[in-house]
């Protein structure tokens, strides 16, 4: 193969790097190699694309009987972790009339609770 991928963890970037142009027996198979590279790189885009039109439209806050169930806990469990300090009013969760809304930033750090009994 004439053209190789390589990601960089601190960049994300894609280089593209031509091992040897002498491998090539003529123009013609170097610009195939290239144009195929092209193809898959655009797939891999399109895909990544694809997922962030899905993240962006994923709501910014929930309900925290919505969490509970997602989170296997109860409501009062999640309440209770939102009261402890952890968390910020306004930022973390907020009231909505008589509904609590938790942002789903502050979602991934509720947990469950370790019983230290054994």
């Amino acid at each position: 193969m004439i053209l190789h991928t390589k990601s960089t963890q601190n960049t994300g970037f894609l280089y593209l790097k031509v091992t040897s142009f002498l491998e090539a027996t003529s123009g013609q198979q170097l610009i195939l190699a290239v144009l195929e590279k092209l193809s898959v790189l655009e797939t891999k885009l399109l895909a990544i694309e694809h997922n962030n039109m899905a993240v962006k439209n994923l709501p910014k806050w929930h309900s925290v009987s919505d969490v509970a169930k997602a989170k296997g806990l109860t409501s009062d469990a999640i309440r209770k972790q939102l009261q402890n300090g952890e968390f910020e009013y306004g930022v973390d969760f907020k009231h909505n009339g008589g509904k609590i809304l938790i942002h789903q930033g502050a979602v991934g750090r509720l947990h469950r609770r370790r019983s230290s009994n054994g």
